[in-house]
Order: C-alpha cells, then sequence, then structure tokens
C-alpha cells in the first residue's frame, strides 16, 4: 500500500519592518555580515529602496531595502544588521544576484504545504505577492520577480 509524503521546504524567515518575509532556501546565495554599501551614482540617488552596491565574492552586487520598497521609507542598519544575497530570477545576465537588507540574522525553518496558509484579508503592499501563515506565524512572500525586474530597468534601462 502507498502512501503519500508530505514534501517540506527549507525557508528563511527574514526579519524587516514589523514583519517577516520568508523565502525558500533555494534563492538565498549567503547571508553576509553588513557592511557600508557603495554608494548609488547621482542619477540614481532618488530610488530610495536601492541602497547601493555590496562587495561579495570579488564582486559587487544591488542592495535593496524591503522597508522602502514597501513602505518608501529606509530604515537605519541595526547592529544586528545582515546582508541576505538572493540568485537572480529571471535569468538576466547583468544581475545574477542581488542583496537584501534585514534588521537580524534570518531564522531558518522547515515548512510542507499543510503548514503554508494563505492569508486573504491582505491589502496589497509594493513588493510583496501575498501574505501567509508559516507554522501558525505571519509573513509576507515577496514579489522576487517583480523587484528583480524593477532593479534591472533602474540600473540597465
Amino acid at each position: 500500500m502507498a502512501h503519500s509524503q508530505v514534501e517540506s521546504i527549507r525557508c528563511l524567515l527574514i526579519p524587516v519592518v514589523e514583519h517577516n518575509l520568508l523565502l525558500p532556501a533555494g534563492v538565498v546565495a549567503e547571508v553576509v555580515d553588513y557592511q557600508e554599501p557603495d554608494p548609488l551614482p547621482d542619477h540614481l540617488a532618488d530610488q530610495e529602496w536601492l541602497l547601493g552596491f555590496a562587495g561579495w565574492r570579488d564582486q559587487k552586487v544591488p542592495l535593496i531595502s524591503m522597508e522602502a520598497v514597501m513602505t518608501g521609507e529606509r530604515a537605519a542598519p541595526s547592529i544586528r544588521a545582515r546582508i541576505i544575497v538572493l540568485k537572480g530570477l529571471g535569468q538576466r545576465s547583468q544581475l545574477p544576484y542581488f542583496g537584501m537588507l534585514t534588521r537580524e540574522l534570518p531564522r531558518l525553518t522547515t515548512l510542507s504545504e499543510p503548514t503554508v496558509e494563505r492569508l486573504d484579508e491582505f491589502a496589497p503592499q509594493p513588493g510583496i505577492h501575498c501574505q501567509v501563515l508559516a507554522g501558525g506565524e505571519p509573513a509576507l512572500l515577496p514579489d522576487l520577480e517583480e523587484i528583480e525586474s524593477q532593479m534591472h530597468t533602474v540600473l540597465f534601462g
């Protein structure tokens, strides 16, 4: 007698603003200590959500603030801030990786489909796909494809 096995996925809960973002661990290349990013060129200074470029493995990756994506306002990095280096999803050769600022070290969790429930009463926010209960804890699913697309347009036209 065959029985179905519930597939689980390793995820990261990433603290931003008053929320946690939920990302599958497979899109995360590395979590590194915070470093002050290299500034943006003057013509990009009005992009509040784009913080500059962070050094990572002998390359410069664009660094974003999800707080600024969501609210339009940057939050100052905390003493426990980290940079989460994400793999680009859009197959864009100029943007294979980008960084996301987080207030502190993300938490690793393992979830399965029955432990994730989409919340319908979610008010749309920029950069956010939807809100879920992940293992009973509220979390936001970022729209990484949209964020990456905007970043590509701003940086490369």
